[in-house]
């Protein structure tokens, strides 16, 4: 299959399973719908998949490619909008690629969420980018860098302060027992048995987070917010957790809202489930 595209001021075509496509791909930067779409571009970088076509009959949205993110990304998986032209990225299935777009998120449509990558263009990426360099240099290098830790889940933290003009305080707590995740909620009010407390505690975490369970020995939660602000739609993320020797750096930026929103001061935040680390923390905010 071959596919006529427009790019740098020139069509030439595509062939499908052509092991050498051109190294950049010009995409949708100049279409209204991407013009009109809200939102920063952000780099996007992973392996580029088919996506199996829809089943049945339905109004379900599908997208024709998925992006495979590397590294602790949330969600890992991208579907990737091409418009109507469905088989334009064919011949850069099953290699690694940055994607430069927006993210655009879809919630409970059709009962499921979808996470999507809008692309302007599109960038091949070498599989190993310090190739050619001596092994021992390269193993150095890595432990100089240190290494992430694992996001196993995240979702919205709902025991905050209280939201208001002023009230610009951000919370940043590092909860290695379920003692101290009762101390930072209102649990530690409850009138009920430890037992039943530190059930209800945890029971109600897992449900935020949407992981299975949380075990203490091997897990920690890293709980931030971002302060008042003035509506609502605003979203705090975790990008990473990043450790070089005794200290972990946790990574986050606030996300503003898009589209009509609650017009009342909300204090946004976000709690995540992580691998267990016993050095200290500290908290970097993306501006």
């Amino acid at each position: 299959m071959r596919t006529l595209v427009f790019a740098a001021g020139c069509f030439f075509f595509l062939q499908a399973g052509n092991p050498n496509p051109p190294a950049k791909l010009e995409l949708f930067s100049k279409e209204p719908w991407y013009k009109a779409q809200e939102g920063k571009e952000t780099s996007f970088v992973g392996v580029l998949k088919k996506a199996a076509p829809p089943k049945g009959f339905g109004f379900g949205r599908y997208v024709p490619y998925h992006l495979a993110l590397e590294g602790n990304a949330q969600p890992s998986v991208r579907g990737v909008y091409v418009g109507n032209a469905k088989n334009i990225l064919d011949p850069y299935v099953g290699k690694r690629v940055r994607l430069i777009g927006k993210s655009v998120e879809f919630r409970k449509l059709e009962g499921k969420d979808h996470f999507e990558v809008w692309p302007a263009r599109l960038e091949l990426v070498a599989q190993d980018d310090d190739k050619g360099k001596p092994k021992d240099k390269d193993d150095k290098d890595k432990k100089d860098k240190g290494k992430n830790l694992k996001i196993l889940g995240q979702g919205s933290w709902p025991y905050g302060p209280k939201a208001g003009p002023n009230r610009t305080e951000q919370q940043k707590l590092v909860l290695r027992s379920v003692d101290e995740l009762i101390a930072a909620t209102p649990f530690k009010d409850l009138d009920a048995p430890q037992p039943v407390v530190e059930k209800a505690a945890v029971e109600a975490l897992v449900k935020i987070l949407k992981v299975d369970g949380i075990n203490w020995k091997t897990h920690m939660l890293i709980v931030v917010t971002a302060g008042s602000k003035p509506t609502g739609g605003w979203k705090v993320v975790v990008d990473s957790v990043h450790i070089e020797g005794k200290k972990a750096t946790v990574h986050w930026h606030a996300q503003p809202p898009e589209g009509n929103v609650t017009q009342a001061f909300t204090h946004p935040g976000v709690v995540a489930l992580i691998e267990r680390f016993e050095g200290k923390v500290d908290f970097v905010s993306k501006k």
